[in-house]
């Protein structure tokens, strides 16, 4: 919340009273972090020649700069079960990631943001975690650490979904339109600085 107050005076001159206005700016602060994740993911691609390490990099860049829960990338990968593999993280949460159990297919397991991202080629986002029918299987462990809200952003690798960024946060919501089209710009820069390593070590 921001604050404003400004003094009532009397005829005499003589304060009398003080009228407060109260702004909420949770929409500043959620598009502040995202910005802020954005530029220092940006500056991450730039320099960094290692594709794992870059793609663990820009997880952490989540948590530091944007203030998120928690960050992961997850890979399609094509075995029976469609299953989707954790290749990179933040650091921390590992007991939560350990135990994720993600499918791309459109069993149950593939129904949750990960699965749908990878699946439709599109963002997918969970407004609140504790009751969105969809993430029932993950919801125990998510309320465990304290997540209430995700995205997973699919990633293009030289014009295919390679797999899915994810964004985890503490609060409710978290991921308005003005949120997610940064942060989706920022999975298309990825997915770019994928390309170009991928290129370059062939």
């Amino acid at each position: 919340m921001k604050a404003h107050a400004q003094p009532t005076r009397g005829d005499d001159g003589r304060i009398t009273g003080i009228v407060a206005a109260l702004h909420n700016c949770d929409d500043e602060v959620v598009s502040a972090r995202a910005l802020r994740t954005m530029s220092a993911g940006s500056r991450v691609l730039i320099r960094e020649k290692d594709p794992l390490e870059m793609l663990r990099q820009m997880c952490q860049v989540a948590v530091d700069e944007g203030g998120y829960a928690l960050a992961w990338y997850g890979r399609k990968i094509y075995d029976v079960g469609k299953s989707v593999e954790v290749v990179a993280s933040s650091a921390g949460h590992e007991s939560y990631l350990e135990n994720l159990e993600i499918s791309w297919s459109t069993e149950d397991r593939g129904q949750g943001p990960t699965g749908r991202a990878i699946r439709l080629g599109q963002a997918s986002t969970i407004v609140d975690t504790d009751v969105e029918r969809s993430f029932k299987p993950w919801r125990e462990s998510a309320m465990a650490h304290g997540i209430r809200s995700v995205v997973a952003i699919p990633v293009v690798v030289n014009g295919e979904i390679d797999g899915a960024w994810q964004v985890y946060a503490h609060e409710q919501g978290a991921f308005a339109p003005e949120v997610l089209t940064a942060l989706e710009d920022l999975a298309l820069e990825m997915g770019y600085g994928l390309s170009r390593l991928d290129s370059t070590s062939n």
